[in-house]
């Protein structure tokens, strides 16, 4: 098109000239072979049944106009030459008779002047001809080159036509896609696509952002280093499950054990407790045994008393009086054998008042023993049940990453208490042994005294036959019985309060009874109950008025173990310090029943702590599920919000590219419709 608009400066007649090209192509037959150049556009529409896109149409409509136009200017241009040509040579065959005819023998020279003209005419017309032939053949040749570039430009064109064409369909689907995609997210302008468009755009620079902050602090060491301590603490996990069923196995052993000591413990109990019975009701027996034998001996007492009343004495007046004075102190000493009798009942009875008190305690002691039983079975089953807790928290303990060693102190601590509870536990074996071996030392030493006992009584009745007439026997006879009814007394007080207390806890108390039991136990016992190796004659007068043996026994002295000022007053202070001594051991044993009670309570309120912290791990447990669960959903937001920003990014740069392409169409369709507009004027004004 350039080479054309050059060529058309100088020549004006040759853009008309090159419009002639189609008409002179069919006609004559230098054009003739180059006639096929243009044909191979005219069947491209049949290869292609697709629909027209508006530039191809327009492109059609470009053509059919520019035809119709061509045609009539061809055939005004080819009238001007030989139409004149044809003209001309018809006038003068047509005058060339007239002027025959009208030249006569006078006018030849006109003739000849006419017929030079007419050769100047023809060499003229021959040389027009020729011109015009050579002007022909170098039109002809500017007219080929100049359908060449055309046909050239036109293949471009054709070829720009399928691009622009291809890319209109492109452009058509992605302009249908665009309007799905507007008509999914409800948008009802091009203006508000931009606007999202740019929301995204701010959001994707923003997360560039983040995501440039997150690699500049480096989160993929941190990551790694996460997750090298994750997998250990996996590791800790799986070492901490084994040593928590290592721990669960030997605490189900451990229970077990304990179990079956505790039915040993309880066997022995119920065995010691029948031995105990067996000794209440022997010591019963022996007392009852030991009354009837004071009853006989007060009646033989008595007959002898008549004996003597009845009988007549050749002694003195001395004697006499001297039998008087002793008479009237065995009156006193039988009264207050009479008053120790009383006393003895009345302690009696207070002592089964006090047995049955101390019955009634040991029955509450019993029940609240039971009581603590069922506690403990109550409490055995909540430790199952949180047993079952902890192995399914051990099922969930992978979530726990930071209360690992909390848990382990805490296992530590469980131990050392365990390793405690069974050191206890042997020590109370231990002291249970030794309290056996106490309690069966010290059973052996009483049936020891109680056969010494025995044998002094048996010695004190073959030798009170002897001594049936002196005054003096009757006393240490009388005095005999006295200390052994205490003895007897403080067998079965000492056998009855032995049943609940120790050896040890008896000489930690220091009480004087216990100091004269040691003391008639290290002495040796004399036929009549007689230290001779402590006491004198003068000690004697101290406490008894001293009374004649038999002759035959008149000289010797008897010193008498001396306790306290007199033998009624040691016998009551002895029952009172008994007393005593077991309301302080009952007051001991409640102290101990309140300990235990305190204890109860501090394990009650240990094992409450217990379940708090085992509810507050279970919640704790459960924010950091909620957590991770939540951090799981962020990071596949995350992620899914990368798919969208790549998958935005990746439309974006086809749309821009896409945008580009069509804004580069647009020009060169401004640039063509230019073009065209200038031909179209240029052949108007031609």
């Amino acid at each position: 098109m350039a080479e054309v608009a050059q060529e058309a400066d100088p020549e004006p007649q040759e853009p008309v000239v090159a419009i002639e090209e189609p008409v002179e192509k069919e006609q004559t037959p230098v054009s003739a072979p180059e006639t096929p150049t243009p044909e191979p556009a005219a069947p491209e529409p049949v290869k292609k049944p697709k629909r027209l896109t508006l530039q191809e149409r327009l492109a059609l409509a470009a053509k059919a106009k520019k035809k119709a136009q061509v045609t009539p200017v061809e055939s005004r241009a080819e009238s001007p030459i030989e139409p004149e040509v044809a003209k001309f040579s018809e006038k003068t065959e047509t005058q060339t008779p007239e002027v025959v005819e009208k030249t006569d023998p006078p006018h030849n020279e006109s003739v000849a002047e006419l017929q030079a003209e007419l050769a100047q005419m023809k060499s003229k017309l021959v040389q027009t001809t020729d011109e015009n032939r050579m002007l022909r053949e170098k039109r002809e040749l500017k007219l080929n080159e100049r359908i060449r570039t055309l046909v050239q430009n036109n293949n471009k064109l054709e070829t720009s036509l399928k691009s622009y064409s291809e890319k209109n369909e492109e452009t058509l689907l992605k302009l249908s896609e665009i309007e799905d995609v507007m008509k999914t997210h409800k948008i009802k302008s091009v203006d508000q696509l931009f606007e999202l468009l740019n929301n995204s755009n701010a959001q994707v620079q923003e997360l560039q952002h983040s995501l440039d902050k997150e690699k500049e602090s480096n989160w993929e060491a941190k990551y790694k280093e996460l997750q090298k301590m994750y997998e250990a603490e996996l590791n800790d996990k799986k070492s901490y499950i084994k040593q928590l069923n290592d721990s669960a196995l030997e605490l189900q052993m451990l229970k077990q054990q304990v179990k079956l000591d505790v039915q040993s413990k309880e066997e022995l109990i119920s065995q010691l407790n029948r031995e105990i019975v067996e000794l209440r009701d022997e010591n019963s027996a022996e007392v009852t045994r030991l009354e009837s034998k004071i009853e006989g001996l007060r009646m033989e007492n008595e007959s002898f008393l008549k004996m003597s009343q009845n009988g007549v004495d050749a002694g003195d007046d001395n004697a006499e009086a001297h039998k008087q004075i002793e008479y009237l102190e065995f009156a006193k000493l039988s009264e207050t054998h009479r008053n120790l009798q009383a006393q003895y009942v009345s302690s009696q009875e207070n002592w089964k008042l006090i047995e049955s008190n101390l019955l009634n305690k040991v029955d509450g002691l019993t029940s609240s023993l039971e009581s603590l039983k069922k506690s403990k079975l109550k409490s055995a089953n909540e430790v199952k049940k949180l047993n079952s807790q902890v192995s399914a928290l051990a099922e969930q303990i992978s979530k726990l990453k930071q209360e690992v060693a909390a848990l382990r102190n805490e296992n530590k601590e469980l131990v050392f208490q365990i390793q405690v509870k069974v050191n206890e536990y042997t020590e109370l074996e231990e002291k249970l042994e030794e309290l056996k071996t106490v309690f069966n030392s010290d059973r052996q030493n009483y049936d020891i005294k109680i056969n010494a006992l025995n044998g002094s009584i048996r010695k004190y009745e073959g030798q009170s036959q002897v001594y049936n007439s002196s005054t003096s026997s009757d006393n240490v006879s009388s005095l005999q019985s006295r200390r052994l009814r205490d003895s007897g007394l403080h067998i079965n007080l000492e056998a009855r309060s032995f049943r609940n207390y120790s050896s040890q806890s008896m000489n930690s108390l220091g009480t004087p009874i216990q100091q004269w039991e040691e003391a008639n136990a290290s002495a040796p016992f004399t036929p009549y109950g007689i230290d001779q190796h402590q006491y004198s004659s003068s000690s004697l007068t101290e406490e008894l008025h001293p009374f004649d043996a038999p002759d035959s026994a008149a000289e010797t002295s008897f010193n008498f173990k001396s306790e306290t000022p007199t033998l009624p007053s040691s016998g009551a202070t002895k029952n009172v310090q008994l007393i005593n001594k077991m309301s302080s051991s009952i007051r001991r044993l409640e102290l101990e029943l309140l300990s235990l009670k305190e204890e109860n309570e501090q394990i009650t309120a240990e094992k409450d702590t217990a379940q708090q912290e085992v509810m507050g791990k279970y919640d704790l447990e459960k924010q950091v599920s909620k957590l991770e669960e939540t951090i799981s959903q962020l990071q596949k937001e995350v992620a899914e919000r990368s798919k969208k920003e790549e998958t935005l990014l990746e439309v974006i740069g086809e749309k821009s590219e896409k945008v580009a392409e069509l804004q580069a169409d647009v020009v060169d369709l401004k640039d063509l419709c230019r073009q065209q507009v200038q031909q179209m004027i240029e052949m108007v004004g031609k």
